[in-house]
Formats: C-alpha cells, sequence, structure tokens
C-alpha cells in the first residue's frame, strides 16, 4: 500500500473544490467537509447497520462521522457478500488490521483497524477485508489454504471501494461530500498499482511456481493480490458468484488436504452456478489437470 502522508484539512468543498480534489487525488489525505461559510458541515442520517464503534478508540475524528463512514462501508461490502447469518461487528483502533478470533462479551465481532482521521477510503479498504472474512466464517475450518480466503476478502476489499465510490456519488453518509468518490476510486488504483490480473495462459505457471509460498505465507498481501484480481476478473459484480465464498471454509477436511481436494469439497457445498465459478478458479490456477466437475 501506498504511504501514509499528513492530514491535509480542506475548507470549503464547493468554493474550493478544485483545488481541494486534486490534492486528494495526489494521495493527501482529506478532512470532513465544509460549508461555504466554514462551519463543518452537517452530517446525513446515519444508515442502519450491524455495525458500532468501541468506545475506547481513539480515531483522530468524530465517533459520530467514524460511525456512519464504517456503517457506509459495511453496506458496500454486504451488498454482494453478505454475512451468511445475522451478526454485530465491533470496531476499534489499534497497530495491526485484523479480526480478532475471540468475540465480545455479547458475541460481536471485533475489528481492530489502523485507519485514523479522515482516512475514508482507507477505513473502508480495511474494514471490507476484514468483514470479508466475517461473512467467509473465518473461524469453521482450520484448513491450509488460507491464502486462498485471503485473496478473496482482497478481491473483496477491492470491488467494495468500488461500490461505496458510486454510493458515495449518489447518496454520500456525509453532506456536502459527493465529490469524494473520486477519492475512492483513485484509492481502489492505488491499491492495484501496476499489477494487472493473470491471463489464462499466464496464471497455470504463477500458480505452480508461486504455490509452495503461497501455503507457507498465506498473508502474502503482494500475491495475495495478484490472485484477488483475476478473481475480480471471474467474478465481477455476480452476486451469485460472490456468494459461492460464504461456503468456502464449511469443509470438514483434515487440515493436510491438497488443494485439489479444497476445490472438489468446496464445489460440492454450492450450487451449480457457484460450482461453475469454482471450475473456473480451478481452470484458472491448475489449467488441464483441474479436477472439479458441477456434473
Amino acid at each position: 500500500m501506498a504511504q501514509d502522508h499528513p492530514a491535509w484539512v480542506l475548507l470549503g468543498i464547493r468554493r474550493y473544490a478544485s483545488l481541494g480534489m486534486a490534492l486528494c487525488l495526489a494521495g493527501w489525505h482529506c478532512a470532513t467537509p465544509r460549508d461555504d461559510d466554514g462551519a463543518k458541515a452537517h452530517l446525513a442520517p446515519p444508515r442502519a447497520s450491524n455495525v458500532g464503534l468501541d468506545p475506547n478508540a481513539a480515531w483522530g475524528a468524530p465517533a459520530g462521522t467514524v460511525q456512519r463512514v464504517s456503517s457506509h462501508a459495511a453496506e458496500a461490502l454486504w451488498s454482494f457478500l453478505p454475512p451468511p447469518t445475522q451478526v454485530r461487528v465491533i470496531v476499534g483502533s489499534g497497530n495491526k488490521v485484523l479480526v480478532h478470533h475471540q468475540r465480545t462479551e455479547g458475541g460481536a465481532f471485533r475489528i481492530d483497524l489502523t485507519a485514523k482521521g479522515h482516512e475514508w477510503a482507507r477505513l473502508t479498504y480495511q474494514l471490507s477485508h476484514e468483514l470479508c472474512h466475517v461473512s467467509l466464517q473465518y473461524d469453521r475450518d482450520p484448513h491450509s489454504h488460507r491464502w486462498l480466503e485471503e485473496s478473496v476478502c482482497e478481491a473483496a476489499s477491492m470491488r467494495s471501494l468500488v461500490v461505496a465510490a458510486d454510493g458515495w456519488a449518489r447518496k454520500p453518509p456525509l453532506s456536502h461530500s459527493a465529490e469524494y468518490h473520486l477519492v475512492f476510486r483513485h484509492y481502489r488504483r492505488r491499491v492495484q498499482g501496476e499489477l494487472l490480473p493473470l491471463t489464462q495462459s499466464e496464471s497455470v505457471d504463477w500458480f505452480s511456481a508461486h504455490r509452495q509460498q503461497l501455503a507457507r505465507s498465506p498473508y502474502n498481501r503482494g500475491l495475495n493480490r495478484r490472485v484477488a484480481l483475476s478473481l475480480l476478473s471471474l467474478v465481477g459484480d455476480d452476486r451469485g458468484k460472490w456468494e459461492a465464498f460464504l461456503s468456502l471454509n464449511e469443509g470438514t477436511l483434515p487440515h493436510d488436504s491438497s488443494f485439489e481436494a479444497f476445490l472438489i469439497a468446496w464445489s460440492e457445498r454450492v450450487d451449480a452456478h457457484g460450482c461453475r465459478l469454482v471450475v473456473s478458479i480451478s481452470e484458472m490456477l491448475l489449467g488441464a489437470k483441474q479436477p472439479v466437475s458441477c456434473e
């Protein structure tokens, strides 16, 4: 991810939109929009959400503002990758981005983010990734192919940035901030960087060369992102395909089962539409040796 920069306060987003947005798109963080008279803009009404904030977290921004942006981020992710059951999430701040394995006393998932201040695109990206793990039931099957879940959640967080940008353009969660959709789209491009999706002719050889490294280092973000871009090219905005990922961790295979066995077991847990996605992923990574059949 690109290096963080100190926050700039952009005054009067209407009066100085061109200058302010130029600074934002250059990678500088943007502060809460303000009205023409310099007063802090009124917040849009909060959206219904199962996401709350840790009251002890230090955000560097008003908690009510962070709550609205967090709810907007959750709705973006859940619009195409909803959790299979009703969940509650408490979002806090920390030194690492993670979803804790131990829930709160009330049964809520606890997620820590490193985004601070008014880094709304970064917050959306981080929160979407961790909410994806919640949707995929990360705490169920301790299989040895976690790199695939990490890659799926990297793809989901990139997709969520686009969905959030579209929502921000139509009905932003903060008043007078519709132009922020450009910041979200720019951040999405920063996340991808110079990487491109692997072509079918490249992907089999690439996976063969990196398969052991993925198994040893499932949280290698560079490798995860390369797989994620290829997954995005397969899934797009097809919600039926996205929902096939919800059963990724529902298996009961032995921990040392092969990736081929893992894919076969996953294909047997999804409907015909989802099975075709599993076949596409299997073909992308294994080529002619892929073992999945939907018949």
